[in-house]
């Protein structure tokens, strides 16, 4: 039997479950889309660290640079566990132990640059990496303080942005083919 799981369940993964799917869209197709639901807020937890467990595998799964690797695998058959290992990586770095992290925000960032191009042959060049090692860093802060705002605002848009994904693929696997009527009313119009 099967138990339904919360929102913020579906961001925590522990190893009796199964790995995480990186199903999440890019953010200019979230900022695209007509669909109107709204995800549930995320269930509170009463640990900061899992909060914050659950922001960075949320900011991971959102990150178009490691959701496209995995997708296309391009870090070859193990693509998925790949990203899985990263995730783990900076669970070990960033463990809930300590208010100083075992790392700081620009070694982050190289070692997202370093990782993304040995485990999947991506160079970084839109700056994705520092944005992401940042939105970390100040998740791990909030959270040692006790607030988990952040973390929490970071799960909401990813489950919002996949309730917006599954609204958009729902409209263009239902249209008709007709979505590009406006090109054959421009021509020879010039």
């Amino acid at each position: 039997e099967q138990t339904k799981k919360t929102p913020l369940s579906n961001y925590l993964f522990h190893t009796t479950c199964s790995k995480p799917t990186m199903s999440t869209l890019p953010q200019a197709a979230a900022a695209a889309s007509t669909a109107t639901a709204t995800p549930p807020p995320p269930q509170s937890s009463n640990n900061p660290y899992l909060e914050f467990q659950a922001g960075v595998t949320a900011a991971l799964r959102s990150w178009s640079a490691l959701k496209t690797a995995v997708e296309q695998s391009w870090g070859g058959t193990h693509s998925q566990s790949k990203a899985e290992d990263l995730r783990a990586n900076i669970f070990q770095f960033f463990d809930g132990s300590s208010p100083t992290p075992r790392m700081n925000v620009d070694e982050l960032e190289d070692n997202f640059m370093d990782y993304m191009e040995e485990e999947f042959g991506v160079v970084l060049e839109d700056g994705s990496e520092r944005q992401l090692a940042d939105l970390i860093w100040r998740m791990n802060e909030g959270c040692g303080r006790g607030d988990v705002t952040l973390a929490r605002e970071v799960v909401a848009l990813a489950l919002k942005a996949e309730m917006d994904l599954k609204g958009v693929s729902g409209v263009i696997q239902s249209g008709d083919g007709d979505m590009d009527e406006s090109d054959d009313d421009d021509e020879g119009s010039d």
